[in-house]
């Protein structure tokens, strides 16, 4: 027999695109190798991958399927043809109609090359063994329009049972993977692990495990509600949410799946502010099923990662769940304030306290407990030490009219309040009264700043970096990284002042937090924002996320990543969908009117409920006010002696 050829068709910079850059991370190029496993009427799949422990050049990763294989013709014809669209050439199942296949775009053949430069493929049907690889120097060679000669290795007969063993050799990552992680991603990426389609990782098998839950919608492990979507048909959805905040972002928010495959990576629906976007979601877990977005061809991003929302198919999806969010979040919020409630009676003797007080003065004490056990930020124990403090103090004017008026405040104002309750010591609400008022000039100078139109940089990008907290509270906590932005720099080609050569000027700084960074764009004060400048910092982001998919420095591993632009306004070649896709990326817009008012805002509430705490006659408050009341009160005790 003539020495036969594999050939893989469209090559070099396609392969990089859509291999390289989109499956950086393990557990998304895995998944796709284990998808085709099932596409392949797999029963079992096993994974072999060094986990806990660094790669080395010896290392490698295997996945191993029992189904029912290729021939060399469907290899070369097939399986070798990039972007081939099996559901249009072949139909909606697989090759014995056993299973809805979940292959649509024919790019998951390339997935291995987001973590390895070598890719075997050793696959056995009726008795005919092929074995060949695809080397990622070698296709990189052949540049955008060549096809590609592969190496085969075997091309003969064997008593092999039929199924496909993909091997990734010349492994590229940096660094261990956690096994605890690892397991927990892979699971939220499929809904088909069952007794039909078993999938083991280093001999344990996978499955799905769900997090322990304080509240769970509906209520019962494993189970799941149906509704219909007009335009999207039947889907299936269960949320729950934790004790405690949800620390793993891996864990932390909705997943959405179809065809038994994950296309949307956790999220929250595009919904953003109000009380669950504080606080709620930090508890959120869940998963959505809709299997009508794999039927329409690309609106799942080649990595499963994200779909395109924007669809008009897929907005019912969108409006749905935003408001599924926002009904759970109220239910969760009212749930778990009884059972606050009920523990903090408990605990506090209650019934035999109050029976101490007159029927106004019970009232007044029902009322702190309930707002004390509604706050979304206090945990058990904090909640019973305020509880003490206010039985002690609640008879003073000041704390009770300041309680009565926290309805009107945010999460964060009102936990800084219990805080103060909590201490009650003038003496540190006199420290927090002056510290607001040398920020109220601050807030005045960014407000200067921005009515005269203040260069990005050095003016506002210098003065944003050394008060932080303007653009969030909690971004105080953050350190600019200096590090962080020269990889942007070099990355970029750019340059911290203007050069002849026309390099661009640098107008972001990083900031990096626990277990986040964060990039701030800074754009002048009044200039439309083009197109292309926020195209540059989506990419920012999505360099950065890369870094931190490989990088080996512990500071920054399993880093968030996302980005702050600060405008005026879009320019006119941005539309909408363009806002929507950033937005979806990580890039988060904050305009410099809104941010300046506020920031104004927020002084004006904490300013005046602090003042209530303190009597209104305290000299060292009216020092504070009025920085020449001292010298008044000085020459009048002076002229009094005289």
């Amino acid at each position: 027999m003539p020495k036969r050829e594999l050939v893989l068709r469209h090559a070099g910079g396609l392969v990089k695109h859509l291999g390289l850059q989109m499956y950086t991370s393990p557990t998304r190029a895995i998944a796709e190798l284990i998808s085709n496993a099932w596409d392949g009427e797999a029963a079992k799949v096993h994974v072999k991958i060094p986990l806990g422990q660094d790669f080395s050049d010896a290392s490698i990763i295997e996945i191993v399927d029992d189904g029912i294989g290729m021939t060399f013709e469907e290899c070369r014809d097939e399986y070798l043809i990039v972007g081939r669209d099996r559901r249009r050439e072949e139909g909606e199942f697989s090759k014995n109609n056993k299973r809805r296949i979940q292959a649509h775009k024919g790019l998951g053949k390339l997935a291995g090359f987001g973590i390895a430069n070598l890719i075997e493929v050793r696959t056995v049907k009726n008795k005919w063994l092929t074995h060949f690889s695809m080397d990622y120097d070698k296709i990189e060679k052949a540049k955008l329009a060549g096809d590609c000669r592969l190496d085969i290795i075997e091309d003969t007969k064997t008593n092999e049972k039929d199924g496909t063993r993909i091997i990734l050799k010349k492994i590229k990552l940096n660094r261990a993977i956690a096994k605890d992680r690892f397991f927990t991603s892979m699971a939220r990426r499929f809904s088909i692990l069952s007794n039909e389609f078993k999938v083991f990782i280093n001999g344990d098998q996978l499955e799905k495990k769900e997090m322990p839950l304080e509240f769970r919608f509906p209520e019962g492990a494993s189970k799941w509600n149906k509704e219909t979507i007009p335009g999207c048909g039947e889907i299936k959805w269960w949320i729950g949410f934790t004790k405690d905040p949800i620390k793993d972002e891996v864990s932390q928010g909705i997943s959405v799946l179809s065809r038994g495959k994950i296309a949307q990576e956790p999220w929250f629906f595009l919904l953003t502010g109000g009380l669950w976007a504080q606080h709620g979601k930090e508890y959120m877990t869940g998963e959505v099923i809709v299997d009508e977005i794999d039927d329409v061809e690309d609106l799942i991003s080649t990595d499963r990662a994200t779909v395109r929302w924007s669809h008009p198919m897929l907005m019912p999806v969108v409006e749905w769940g935003q408001q599924k969010i926002k009904e759970l979040i109220k239910e969760w919020a009212r749930k778990r304030s009884e059972k606050k409630l009920a523990i903090l009676r408990e605990k506090i003797r209650y019934a035999e306290i109050i029976a101490k007080y007159q029927p106004r003065e019970q009232a007044e004490i029902r009322y702190v407990f309930e707002k004390l056990a509604s706050s979304p930020t206090l945990g058990d124990d904090k909640i019973y030490a305020i509880s003490l403090s206010f039985l002690k103090a609640f008879q003073n004017e000041h704390v009770m009219a300041l309680i009565r008026d926290m309805d009107a405040m945010s999460p964060e104002a009102q936990e800084e309040i219990w805080n103060l309750i909590c201490e009650y010591d003038v003496l540190e609400a006199i420290d927090t009264f002056q510290k607001l008022k040398a920020r109220r000039d601050i807030i005045k100078k960014l407000s200067e700043m921005i009515d005269r139109g203040a260069a990005e940089r050095p003016d506002m990008h210098d003065f944003l970096k050394a008060h932080k907290w303007i653009l969030e509270p909690r971004f105080e906590y953050m350190r600019p990284e200096t590090s962080l932005d020269r990889l942007l720099i070099e990355e970029f080609g750019l340059s911290e002042t203007d050069t002849p050569d026309g390099k661009k000027r640098v107008d972001f700084f990083c900031l990096a937090g626990l277990k986040s960074i964060v990039i701030v764009e800074l754009k002048r004060p009044g200039r439309a924002v083009p197109r292309n400048e926020l195209d540059r910092a989506r990419d920012y982001v999505f360099f950065m996320r890369d870094w931190v998919s490989k990088t080996s420095d512990p500071t920054y591993q399993y880093s968030d990543v996302s980005g702050r632009v600060i405008f005026s306004e879009y320019g006119k070649d941005v539309t909408k969908e363009h806002i929507e896709n950033y937005k979806a990326g990580g890039l988060h817009f904050i305009e410099w009117k809104r941010l300046s008012i506020a920031a104004e805002q927020a002084f004006e509430f904490l300013f005046n409920t602090i003042k209530e705490i303190v009597p209104k006659d305290d000299p060292r408050i009216k020092a504070i006010e009025d920085p020449d009341y001292l010298k008044t009160m000085f020459k009048k005790e002076g002229k009094k002696k005289s």
